[in-house]
């Protein structure tokens, strides 16, 4: 407690401990969307689909079986964790590990933050608004399939850039930018972000294409294994299934998916959704009578596909100070928005959640820029009440959306 001195920061610590038993309780608790555990399951049958009587969402049927579409890292990570549960006659759930991986997450953004000169304190701040004041909330909360494997990615990428502020060491950042593309193909794409950074280097042109290959080495390694798994699937190693399964559901905002996965058409839906979406409002039904008069009692809530990404991580306001002065942050910008382009492009802005979470795959690239935006080194006290609150505000409206999710802690389903 000798960190924590002044109310602010003793709130922080109130914050903390409270915000991280919510997501130990959550995480150990929540079972359902169990995707990639039961497809380690299946790896340790030598198979690569789900068992049969596994019914769940976003399932792509093919050839008689059901298949997940999404990159398969996540379920290797889990499989020796499944092999030894299942030794015990156990089920190992997602949610078991995805609490540590928040643990690391906060860890990660924690020591970015020392190695950039900020206090033990602010760190602490800077870590905690990443994790619960911000877009995250939902994947630190949630064990969803959807949210484990960007938590996994989320950690991919910051462990890429402690890397890369410390030791920088390219073959080490390689295995992470493979992961990414084994994960979440769009994370992947923050590999430019490093590829800049050799180009534009002072480095000799061999040390260079030596440190491009340390990169792209373990990238290439990743993509083979993709397509043979692909082909394993479904005979093609270009089709992993996802162009198939989306073109099922229907949804996409120019109507169809006549331009593929990605379309320009799709860009100001998407931004709507991203930046400008706002929050919705619920009426109970029942009215109650105070003082003579009748009030309908009501809240807030999120309105589907989510809320703009400002008004569940207000604290990243402060990225719009940043001059982008250092060759650092322009190299943090130029891939943010190259990022950003193809997140914009995509055809769907995802669904169930607060914000935009599709964020989360450049996410870390922004938290650095956020870091660089405070030119003395040093969170304001309006800043840090903004990330106690965002916290708050953010589990307010998660509650609108999960609460059936999680109903042994609130018996009830906020209709409307």
């Amino acid at each position: 407690m000798f960190l924590f001195k002044d109310s602010l920061s003793r709130l922080l610590f109130v914050e903390i401990v409270i915000f991280f038993s919510l997501a130990f309780a959550l995480n150990f608790k929540i079972t359902g969307a169990n995707h990639f555990s039961e497809l380690a399951s299946s790896f340790l049958r030598g198979e690569l689909h789900f068992r049969n009587d596994y019914v769940d969402v976003d399932q792509l049927s093919f050839n008689s079986k059901k298949y997940w579409v999404l990159g398969p890292f996540p379920s290797v990570l889990l499989t020796p964790f499944v092999y030894v549960f299942s030794l015990l006659g156990l089920t190992f759930y997602q949610g078991y590990l995805q609490f540590f991986l928040t643990l690391l997450v906060f860890y990660l953004c924690f020591r970015l933050a020392l190695i950039l000169k900020y206090s033990k304190e602010d760190s602490l701040f800077f870590a905690f608004a990443f994790i619960f004041s911000s877009v995250y909330q939902v994947a630190a909360l949630t064990p969803f399939s959807w949210y484990f494997a960007q938590a996994i990615s989320v950690l991919a990428l910051l462990f890429a850039m402690f890397e890369f502020f410390t030791k920088r060491r390219y073959l080490i950042i390689g295995i992470a930018m493979s992961i990414l593309l084994a994960t979440r193909t769009i994370a992947f794409l923050s590999v430019v972000f490093f590829v800049l950074t050799i180009l534009i280097g002072k480095a000799q042109g061999k040390v260079k294409c030596r440190q491009i290959l340390y990169i792209f080495g373990p990238v290439l390694v990743s993509l083979v294994l993709l397509f043979l798994y692909n082909y394993a699937r479904f005979g093609d190693p270009m089709f992993n299934g996802y162009l198939k399964y989306a073109e099922s559901l229907g949804f996409g905002f120019d109507g169809g998916f006549a331009g593929g996965l990605f379309n320009i058409k799709n860009i100001p839906g998407n931004f709507y959704n991203y930046f400008v979406s706002g929050l919705g409002v619920y009426k109970y039904k029942y009215d109650i009578t105070l003082g003579g008069f009748k009030l309908t009692p009501f809240f807030l809530k999120v309105s589907p596909p989510g809320t703009s990404f400002f008004v569940v991580s207000p604290v990243f306001l402060y990225v719009f100070r940043s001059k982008l002065k250092s060759a650092i942050e322009k190299r943090l910008f130029i891939t943010i928005f190259i990022m950003l382009f193809a997140l914009l492009s995509f055809y769907w802005s995802g669904w169930l959640q607060l914000g935009p979470r599709y964020t989360l795959d450049f996410l870390p690239l922004l938290f650095i820029l956020f870091l660089y935006s405070f030119k003395e080194r040093k969170l304001s006290g309006f800043a840090k009440i903004l990330i106690l609150g965002s916290s708050v505000f953010n589990f307010g409206l998660y509650l609108t959306v999960y609460i059936c999710y999680i109903c042994y802690l609130a018996p009830i389903c906020l209709g409307g």
